[in-house]
């Protein structure tokens, strides 16, 4: 495997792992996210719980009213009666207010043709009255509240709906049934045995979810290319001077060309090992240029040797052969 592609496979690894591993995580904590909040009940349950507090002040406020002091006189002018009617209205309740004695006769409503009869209803909430003359109770305040005013609370549309289920497991208000559902439910705390349940179509309510993973995979694949052509670009520029360093060893190995150079400007390790490198080039050249001039004075030393030795051989043949012409000549004579 050479160096190159170990370069690019590295930079991958560590530019997509994570991303990838990131991009996942994010994406399920995301998701996990989004399915909670289609069925999340939390603000409804809010304000439903809110009003029903906020019902329970109102009726612990009248029972101080300085007007609960026109028990001893019987109501004659129902003033009690008016206020418990103009609350009523105040809230768009659906149900009444009942002040009874403690026999359970009714002695004010905001249901005038009440008064009078016997208290017989379950009340939601009830708060004695204090008597401000005898500091003790004298009567109790209650309210009836149907379970048609928590509807105000709900907003139901052809893919989500609430309705209630009650202590007997009577469902009410649900107006249809979806054929797959996702649904929760969370009881009421202020109502005993109810309970509040938030059903939707299970492809309408993982539309988004749906819709989500798709622009997430796109995201996630569009970002890798993105990643991968970025670590591409960034080992080849890494890489490539070491290949031209590389290549300019192998030229001057086969070409025995030392006056080769690297043209490689950076003020980093590599540039430093360019640098190294075409100074190693030169001094190679500059060493080689010198073997090559001694190599040349050593040959002219050789071949004036050579040329001396010959010449000095030419000469004594010569002197020989003088000398034996003479030796010969006397004996011809005699």
């Amino acid at each position: 495997m050479s160096f190159k592609f170990k370069t690019i496979l590295l930079f991958l690894l560590v530019s997509l792992v994570p991303y990838t591993v990131t991009m996942l995580i994010f994406g399920a904590s995301l998701r996990e996210e989004q399915s909670q909040n289609i069925t999340n009940l939390d603000l409804s349950m809010e304000r439903i719980d809110q009003n029903l507090q906020n019902l329970q002040n109102d009726l612990a406020f009248m029972a101080r009213s300085e007007v609960m002091n026109d028990l001893y006189t019987n109501d004659l002018d129902h003033r009690i009666s008016r206020m418990l009617l103009s609350k009523k209205e105040d809230l768009h309740l659906s149900g009444d207010f009942f002040l009874t004695t403690f026999e359970g006769r009714i002695i004010a409503s905001s249901d005038f043709a009440a008064i009078g009869t016997q208290f017989g209803a379950t009340p939601l909430f009830e708060k004695a009255v204090i008597s401000s003359f005898e500091n003790k109770p004298v009567a109790t305040l209650s309210v009836v509240y149907d379970l048609e005013n928590l509807q105000r609370f709900f907003t139901n549309s052809n893919h989500r709906h609430y309705y209630l289920i009650t202590g007997e497991g009577e469902k009410r208000f649900q107006p249809q049934e979806f054929f797959e559902s996702v649904q929760v439910e969370a009881p009421v705390a202020a109502m005993s045995g109810i309970r509040v349940v938030l059903e939707e179509d299970k492809a309408f309510a993982y539309r988004l979810a749906e819709k989500f993973e798709s622009w997430f995979l796109l995201t996630l694949g569009i970002g890798g290319v993105i990643i991968v052509i970025i670590a591409l670009l960034f080992a080849v520029a890494l890489v490539r001077p070491l290949l031209r360093l590389s290549d300019a060893a192998k030229r001057v190995t086969q070409t025995k060309d030392y006056t080769t150079q690297v043209p490689i400007d950076r003020n980093d390790e590599i540039g430093n090992l360019a640098d190294a490198f075409n100074r190693m080039i030169r001094g190679m050249d500059h060493a080689i240029g010198e073997i090559t001039t001694l190599n040349h004075e050593i040959e002219d030393t050789q071949r004036e040797v050579v040329f001396t030795m010959g010449a000095i051989g030419e000469s004594r043949c010569q002197t020989g052969c003088r000398i034996l012409q003479a030796s010969r000549t006397p004996l011809r004579s005699r």
